[in-house]
């Protein structure tokens, strides 16, 4: 931070205050000479006409004929150099502005605040000058008539731009200067474009603009008073960055950021680009870099004014204030808002000013005008998770220490993710009355991102249990070995540093093969239920979208948002997608492969569990098949695994009676219509008002299989056979 900005980040002393006023009263003292002398000049042009106290109302013939000479800067200049009490008034000018040098070496690092405001926005003399020409009716009332009385004319008591370049350019002679002059006071020049001075009027005014009012914010009155507050217009843009627990690896990123910011003028800061995922600690990168820097971190809303008519006003009013302030801003940007061309604009406009530090938060880099300091956020590794979640949580991490490796390999959480999943965890434990434990963590990480998947897939509650599956002890075993590693992945990659030979694939990837019904979806089910993870159902069939690059986008939200709540993800219907395709026959054909090869990609970077399903395991590419950790085979259920479905069919509370479970047994369908055939059954005996009987069963087979497309035989039927 510069020096010179003492009096923005401190109370004022009140030997700076009182210093500060001296120098004003000095200033305003100087303001006065020059008008003074200016009178002098125009005093001397109006002593021919006799009309001078009815110049409003009436123009004499001889104010028309002074106003119709050429204008001679020159004839001015001799007037001050030649005219005695003109000389007289540039001698106490130039007495003056030597006490204000003396004044400003006397205060040394502790400038008065017009100085320090020029300085920040690196103003000139004259653009000073227009401040205080602004600013000086406020210090002493009577300048009001003089401003009026120098204008010629009693109804503008307000500084102009006519009268600003009078007074500078009454000893300037070279046309080109004064041009440069005039070009100060435009729209796109420093001291309007921040708003440090405002024109009155409109576009519509006839008045010249030249000759309109130029205007002071309270703001900045209040600022040369040593008044620094911020202007109350910013607050709905505006959120402060509360510092918060950084990554080591984060923290080594800062203190980079930092040394590159400091060792370079603040004049010449860069507009620093911090990219990676959502959440990967680019808030806390920023913040740390600000503290190190001295100055503090604001979140600027820059998407909120893309449809706002006045954005560039604001933006100059924030430009303004972050100058002011001593503060930088933290934008953040998605996918959508970082290629948009108006936003682009504005942010270009932002990052001109270079002792503006401007931080910018996207996915991937932003193309501006001005090339960015880019910076790489990851997300941090597992260890060093577990050390930012030990930060986040404080005293409360012993009590939790113990589930912290698993909470890490499960759910990717940023920190920010963090925070609200270690307030959530609270919220539940003081509702339940207990001491936090790693259960409401775990929870909190899995339920605090769920809405954005809501909106992507389908949420299946999980119901079943190991003790509900009906399979073989094959696939029971390979259900058991996926649940198993889920639970030993920390062991396995972090302790045993299998991560470092393991760099794609680190998820759990599996395919579940076999007819409908035969227990795909429940087998999901209980490995969600027993790893206490949310389950969502996608439909790879209707994921696949037919305009080219939707399809990658929806992929990419999906597996972006189970990534923070750790989901296990059923993609059904996956023949559909990953069926062989031996050419390319059509353009549709390529985007498929494409399409393919990104779900594929993303499949072996989740770290989370991810099913695919399919009913046709002969229609997928082998190829496809290889990339996969699990391939499970759900066989059709043989006379004994039937028999044991429908010994678990109906729940100990329900009334059954006399039930033939071989003849049960000998309807060869699989478990869901089994399952299906139960439910029917036990209306129709609610109905009747009656147990659960063999009638009721086999009617209710009679309609599944008239539902499956089944024929119904003697030999599972019997005597039931053609009753329904």
């Amino acid at each position: 931070m510069n020096d010179t900005q003492a009096v923005i980040d401190s109370r004022p002393t009140q030997e700076w205050t009182l210093a500060n006023r001296s120098y004003l009263d000095f200033q305003v003292r100087r303001l006065r000479l020059l008008l003074h002398r200016r009178v002098l000049w125009l005093r001397s042009q109006w002593a021919h006409d006799p009309h001078r106290e009815a110049v409003s109302q009436v123009v004499s013939d001889e104010h028309a004929d002074w106003l119709l000479r050429d204008a001679d800067p020159q004839t001015t200049s001799l007037f001050y150099a030649t005219n005695a009490e003109a000389v007289e008034v540039g001698t106490q000018v130039a007495a003056c502005e030597r006490r204000i040098e003396a004044l400003l070496g006397d205060l040394g690092r502790r400038p008065p605040a017009l100085e320090v405001l020029a300085r920040t926005f690196r103003l000139g003399p004259f653009e000073r000058d227009v401040i205080l020409l602004c600013f000086a009716p406020d210090w002493d009332a009577s300048l009001r008539t003089l401003y009026a009385y120098a204008q010629d004319d009693m109804t503008r008591p307000w500084p102009t731009g006519h009268l600003a370049l009078a007074l500078a350019c009454d000893a300037v002679t070279d046309a080109g200067e004064r041009a440069s002059l005039r070009e100060l006071l435009s729209e796109t020049a420093t001291l309007r474009r921040l708003q440090l001075v405002r024109s009155g009027g409109s576009g519509e005014d006839p008045t010249p603009v030249a000759h309109r009012a130029l205007l002071i914010d309270e703001r900045i009155v209040d600022y040369l008073y040593g008044i620094n507050r911020p202007d109350e217009r910013l607050a709905p843009l505006l959120e402060l960055v509360e510092g918060a627990a950084v990554a080591p690896a984060h923290a080594e990123v800062a203190g980079r950021m930092a040394a590159i910011l400091l060792g370079r003028p603040e004049a010449d800061w860069p507009l620093v680009n911090l990219v990676g995922p959502p959440d990967s600690g680019q808030a806390e990168v920023a913040s740390a870099v600000c503290s190190r820097t001295r100055i503090r971190l604001y979140r600027l809303d820059l998407p909120r004014l893309r449809s706002d008519p006045a954005a560039s006003a604001v933006l100059g009013l924030a430009e303004r204030e972050a100058l002011l302030l001593q503060i930088a801003f933290y934008i953040e940007l998605d996918e959508e808002t970082r290629q948009d061309p108006a936003l682009l604009s504005l942010l270009s406009g932002l990052s001109r000013h270079r002792n503006l530090l401007t931080i910018v938060s996207s996915r991937e880099p932003v193309m501006t005008a001005r090339a960015p300091l880019l910076v790489r956020v990851e997300r941090p590794e597992a260890p060093a998770s577990i050390g930012l979640w030990r930060q986040t949580l404080g005293p409360q991490a012993a009590a939790v220490d113990a589930g912290l490796p698993a909470l890490t390999q499960q759910f990717d959480l940023g920190p920010q993710a963090m925070r609200q999943a270690v307030g959530h965890a609270n919220q539940q434990a003081q509702l339940a009355r207990q001491p936090l434990t790693a259960a409401h963590l775990w929870a909190a990480s899995r339920d605090g991102n769920v809405s954005e998947l809501d909106q992507l897939a389908q949420r299946i509650q999980p119901a079943y249990t190991w003790q509900d599956l009906v399979l073989s002890e094959a696939v029971t075993g390979q259900l058991r070995q996926m649940a198993s590693q889920v639970a030993q992945r920390y062991t396995v990659y972090e302790k045993w540093k299998f991560s470092s030979h393991v760099s794609r694939g680190r998820g759990i990837s599996a395919l579940f093969a076999g007819a409908s019904g035969t227990g795909k979806t429940m087998a999901a089910e209980v490995l969600a239920n027993v790893l206490s993870l949310a389950l969502y159902r996608i439909d790879l069939a209707s994921l696949f979208n037919k305009f080219v690059g939707e399809t990658e986008k929806n992929m990419r939200r999906i597996f972006e948002a189970a990534e923070r709540t750790g989901a296990l993800l059923f993609f059904d219907e996956a023949d559909a997608v990953f069926g062989k395709r031996t050419e390319v026959k059509d353009s549709h054909d390529r985007f498929a492969n494409i399409e393919i090869g990104y779900l594929l990609q993303r499949m072996e970077s989740y770290w989370g569990v991810v099913i695919l399903a399919t009913n046709r395991r002969g229609a997928l590419d082998r190829a496809f098949l290889r990339r996969l950790r699990f391939v499970v085979d759900f066989a059709f259920p043989d006379l004994d695994c039937r028999l044991r479905l429908w010994r678990k069919a109906f729940p100990a509370e329900t009334p059954v009676e006399a039930l033939d479970y071989a003849r049960l047994a000998a309807l060869e369908i699989t478990g869901g219509s089994i399952r299906t055939i139960a439910l029917s059954a036990a209306f129709m005996a609610a109905a009747d008002g009656r147990a659960v009987g063999m009638p009721h069963l086999m009617a209710a087979a009679h309609w599944e299989y008239l539902k499956i497309d089944k024929l119904e035989t003697e030999a599972e039927f019997g005597e039931y056979l053609g009753r329904f």
